[in-house]
């Protein structure tokens, strides 16, 4: 982060009062704000979406084709995986025993990436600073996209609208190869006074953690597999590919659209609750299967509000509640009511401020 980002206090006890509410109904009828049986049972899918395919081509013969096709699904397992279970788990609403969620989070490496990294990065960094330049680093690209008119233009960003699928699919991979190495070392260059020991640990966990994910993947299939040795690339490229165009995608879909507003850290801003709201878009909240499918992040702004409800909630009793409230305050509540609309939304941002500006 370049400097320190503050909110005003007016208007913050209006975040107070939302939530109020909304815990009131939870007290009253005795439901826990944490994952339940449903939550669960889409676990299992997912995490069989994701590691049944590599289990058939370790142990069986397969065609090319076969072994994309097994491939492409392990990747939406693995993006399914990332949403449904990573994510609550991380916030701490997969169960309502921390140590749960800490121990579903803490494998978290297979997907990859690291429990650190993202909590820093995801609920501290973008959970509190949403769609603010220098605060919130999944707005940051390194150049490669243009995403607000504040940022520099440069001439390949004409075609960002083209070459944005093939990056996206890429995420996930340069996740495991190198990002993962990058942020927490800039993490820890940015906080210099973490303790050695800390930091010691961090880096041996996740050097180790590394190993054993690409030992698993390569390693595995590669000596102990039943088919040739490229087709084992073969197969994690694709589901890499796959999972990343999934997972940045629906993650964009949230905030870099056209009706949520960005910020430069010196811009004046209103209160947090406010911010969110203006920063933050729902889309396809009544589409029930991408809804199930993506987990909570149809809901983004119900998720933003209250990161301490599992995302099973939102729809039957957090959704109606925030509408509600929004609705009587005269404050914003943005959405497309469909996935198509939003996507297109996405990229005809990229499109237009891809175009060299007057």
């Amino acid at each position: 982060m370049t400097n320190k980002i503050t909110f005003p206090l007016d208007n913050a006890r209006l975040l107070q009062e939302l939530r109020d509410e909304v815990y009131e109904y939870f007290e009253v009828n005795g439901i826990e704000k944490t994952g339940n049986a449903s939550l669960y049972f889409k676990s299992f899918v997912m995490f069989l979406l994701f590691f049944a395919p590599f289990t058939i081509v370790v142990n069986f013969h397969v065609s090319f084709w076969e072994n994309f096709f097994l491939a492409t699904v392990s990747g939406f397992g693995m993006a399914g995986v990332g949403m449904n279970v990573m994510h609550d788990a991380n916030h701490r609403t997969y169960h309502k025993k921390k140590w749960v969620s800490r121990f579903v989070a803490d494998l978290m490496f297979i997907l990859p990436t690291h429990p650190f990294n993202w909590i820093n990065q995801h609920n501290i960094a973008h959970h509190t600073h949403t769609n603010i330049s220098g605060g919130d680093e999944d707005f940051e690209s390194n150049g490669i996209f243009r995403f607000t008119k504040e940022q520099k233009w440069k001439p390949y960003h004409r075609f960002q609208h083209l070459y944005a699928i093939p990056l996206y699919g890429a995420t996930t991979f340069m996740r495991a190869v190198a990002w993962s190495f990058t942020r927490m070392y800039r993490h820890f260059r940015d906080n210099p006074k973490t303790p050695v020991t800390k930091k010691r640990k961090e880096w041996a966990t996740l050097i180790t953690l590394r190993a054993v994910y690409f030992f698993f993947w390569l390693g595995v299939p590669i000596i102990f597999g039943k088919n040739e040795w490229y087709y084992t690339f073969l197969f994690f490229l694709t589901m890499h590919f796959v999972c990343g165009v999934i997972l940045t995608t629906i993650f964009q879909l949230a905030h870099m659209v056209p009706i949520a507003q960005t910020f430069e850290s010196d811009d004046e801003k209103d209160s947090w609750i406010v911010h969110q709201l203006k920063t933050t878009s729902n889309f396809a909240t009544g589409n029930a299967p991408i809804r199930w499918f993506c987990g909570g992040l149809t809901h983004q702004i119900e998720h933003h509000l209250f990161t301490n409800i599992c995302h099973v909630h939102y729809r039957k009793i957090v959704e109606k509640k925030v509408r509600d409230f929004c609705k009587r305050k005269g404050i914003p509540y943005l959405e497309y009511k469909t996935f198509q609309g939003a996507l297109n939304a996405h990229f005809g941002l990229l499109r237009d401020l891809g175009r060299k500006p007057a």
